[in-house]
This record gives C-alpha cells, structure tokens and sequence, in this order.
C-alpha cells in the first residue's frame, strides 16, 4: 500500500499480515549545484542498484537476523525507484515491512519491488 503526505510517502508491504519493521529514507538531495533533484549518470543501464546518495534507517523492528539488512536494501531501492520517477522528489519515505520467512529470498526480493513498482 502506497499513501501519499504533503510531507511524507508511505509505502508498506506486509505478508501474512505481519509489520513489524519500520524505516526512513530521506529523498531529498542535499548536494550542491543540483537544485535538490537527483542526477543519474548516462551510462548507469542496470538500474539495479539503489542509490548511493540513499539511506536508510531503522526507525522500529528489523532485529531479527537479516531483517535489518533486507529491509534497509528494499527501503533504497524504493526510494530510488521514487527519486528515478520524480527526481524532484523532497519527501521523506517511509517504509513498513512485515515480511515472513519467505520474504528474504532472491525471487521474493524482486517480487516485492515490481510490486511496489506497480504502485507508485
């Protein structure tokens, strides 16, 4: 589910009905000469990897083995997602999970971000 603040983007993705970790990334772009929009380099094509200029942090949860890693990787990768669609973007991002034991895999890795990709 996807809700959107004058402030803040919400995202959250819950599996058996879990949430339990919570996370923020920062989209604004602090640095200079950019005028606070995001730059992509003309030659990055694989657009898997989140952006650098991205982090997250664990606000809640994630205490679990991995959890914390998995869901700071999903919470970059949304917000580049969000950054690559509207690279104005100025939000902050806030990301819910409640992944079961399945949700650290490979293929649920990506399953979960064409999801999240289907709703911003």
């Amino acid at each position: 589910m996807v809700m959107n603040f004058s402030d803040k983007i919400m995202v959250t993705i819950s599996q058996e009905g879990r949430l339990a970790h919570w996370l923020h990334v920062p989209l604004g772009n602090p640095n200079p000469g950019t005028d606070g929009m995001h730059t992509f380099s003309e030659g990055a094509d694989d657009g898997l990897l989140p952006l650098s200029a991205l982090t997250a942090t664990s606000l809640l949860g994630g205490h679990a083995p991995g959890q914390d890693t998995i869901g700071q990787l999903l919470a970059r990768q949304i917000g580049t997602a969000i950054a690559t669609k509207s690279p104005a973007e100025q939000r902050l991002l806030v990301v819910g999970l409640g992944l079961g034991k399945t949700g650290s895999d490979r293929d649920s890795f990506f399953a979960i971000i064409d999801l999240v990709l289907q709703c911003i």
